[in-house]
């Protein structure tokens, strides 16, 4: 009897020793698993590694249960796999054969019209707006050191459409950049309300206080952009250091990614990049020559309102300066706008010459850039700018336009895609998703790979975007006071 309980227990001790080990043996392997964050909780990427995130487009809530979750951070992709949709691909194609018959089909959105009361309802869920748009941390990027000692701010001018401002937002932002947005005073209270509660879900993107009736060629336009940029210089230098400002309208795209533009801004070395033109025909100069003014009685569309010219002789520029003609759309240091806007006499001057002239937007900024010991000014380098890849018909019956022409200017269409998003410009105009979304879709969806794939990893056709060097002229100083106008 007791040789039989000393077996027992001999027995009941190597049991105790299996099972011991088998827990050991758990914990170690399978227990450690269940430390990953659930669902729904934002897993954030090693810093340190690599990683990616297929992106999701237009999933109905009803099909996706876990809306507010962020898109899973995965191991890299096999070599040659194209995150771009098999829809896309095709619209890159440009074959307008291939591309009527993916119209004919009903599983891609062709149009996003949403409007503005469905944005002030998704922005009172934070999560759901940043998911919906993919913004960060729903848009999964590794950001480098090179961008964050690079911060960039944006000014965007908009009439209308909170859901397209938040489409071209989501594809500039990050989280070390900032963003003004100007509400044009004559916008809907909608409008303005609606971006009012989606910037109330970021730090960094702010909604311009001062309002402009912004009239077309008046100095409301170049106001506009002006009461964004007194904003953004404001903004302590402590939170965001911010490098060069970049001004767009919301109906804007970008085709470079944010590294891509840090590494573009970086070849200007502390310069402006101001496109324009030195030579200008005689019609052009009357815009300054004589006194602009905008008629008593205005049209039943405030929008179509424009000033006329009056018989009265407009005075010289101040400060012996030379009228040349810009563009409206640039690249511009901190320090320029600082001294153009805040410190200079010059500035505070040209600004008030030009209150009555004809579209004081597209000679006000040059003409700062080319005075001399003006910060980032230079000569400037004749007809060069990388800001805004435009299709003008310029009256050719020849230019073809798949979306529709508005003002002479092509509305990109799914079979205009394929000529724009090669550009070298940085930026496209002009996109109306509520027209024909597939040019934003199909570009967004190129940028994000190029930000999350790596060259070696990524299919043909998306290679990185290599900064344009500029000519040498676009680094020589302006030595000598400007000519007469």
């Amino acid at each position: 009897m007791t040789r039989m309980t000393s077996r027992s227990a001999f027995t009941l001790l190597m049991l105790v020793v299996a099972i011991t080990g088998l827990l050991i043996f758990y914990e170690t392997l399978v227990v450690p698993t269940r430390s990953t964050p659930a669902v729904g909780l934002l897993v954030k990427p090693d810093l340190g590694t690599f990683t990616w995130a297929r992106p999701q487009r237009n999933v109905p809530q009803s099909e996706n249960a876990n809306t507010h979750a962020p898109l899973n951070i995965l191991s890299p992709p096999p070599l040659g796999v194209n995150i771009v949709s098999k829809q896309c691909q095709i619209i890159l194609r440009g074959n307008t054969r291939e591309i009527g018959e993916l119209r004919k089909s009903e599983d891609f959105s062709w149009r996003d019209q949403k409007n503005d009361t469905d944005i002030a309802n998704m922005a009172a869920n934070c999560s759901l707006l940043r998911s919906r748009y993919r913004f960060p941390p729903y848009f999964a990027v590794k950001v480098s050191a090179e961008e964050l000692a690079f911060p960039i701010a944006y000014s965007v001018l908009a009439y209308e459409n909170v859901n397209q401002i938040l489409v071209l937002l989501s594809a500039i932002y990050r989280d070390h950049n900032i963003h003004c947005v100007h509400i044009d005073a004559k916008a809907s209270k909608e409008t303005y309300n609606a971006m009012l509660r989606a910037s109330e879900c970021f730090p960094n993107i702010i909604v311009a206080k001062a309002r402009q009736k912004v009239v077309y060629a008046h100095i409301s336009r170049l106001l506009a952009d002006i009461e964004c940029m007194k904003e953004l210089l404001e903004v302590r230098k402590a939170s965001y250091d911010w490098k060069y400002l970049i001004n767009l309208c919301s109906q804007d795209f970008p085709t470079r990614t944010n590294l891509e533009v840090v590494r573009q801004l970086e070849e200007f070395q502390g310069f402006n990049s101001i496109g324009g033109y030195l030579d200008i025909s005689d019609q052009i100069r009357q815009r300054t020559q004589y006194v602009w003014k905008l008629p008593n009685s205005a049209p039943k569309k405030h929008r179509e309102l424009r000033p006329i010219r009056t018989k009265q002789r407009h005075p010289t520029p101040p400060y012996n300066m030379t009228v040349v003609k810009n563009l409206a759309y640039n690249f511009y240091t901190r320090g320029f706008l600082r001294w153009a806007l805040m410190e200079s006499e010059v500035g505070r001057a040209l600004l008030e010459w030009s209150r009555d002239t004809y579209s004081p937007d597209e000679h006000f900024w040059l003409m700062l850039h080319r005075y001399p010991g003006a910060p980032g000014g230079s000569r400037l380098a004749n007809g060069y700018q990388l800001a805004r890849k435009i299709v003008w018909s310029n009256n050719n019956k020849n230019i073809s336009c798949h979306g529709e022409w508005r003002h002479g200017i092509c509305v990109i269409g799914a079979e205009d895609v394929w000529r724009v998003s090669e550009a070298r410009d940085l930026f496209i105009n002009k996109f109306d998703i509520a027209l024909d979304s597939a040019g934003t879709t199909c570009m967004r969806q190129l940028l994000d790979e190029r930000a999350t794939v790596p060259n070696s990893h990524r299919g043909d056709g998306n290679a990185d975007k290599i900064p344009d060097i500029p000519p040498k002229v676009f680094f020589e100083k302006e030595l000598t006071s400007a000519g007469p106008s």
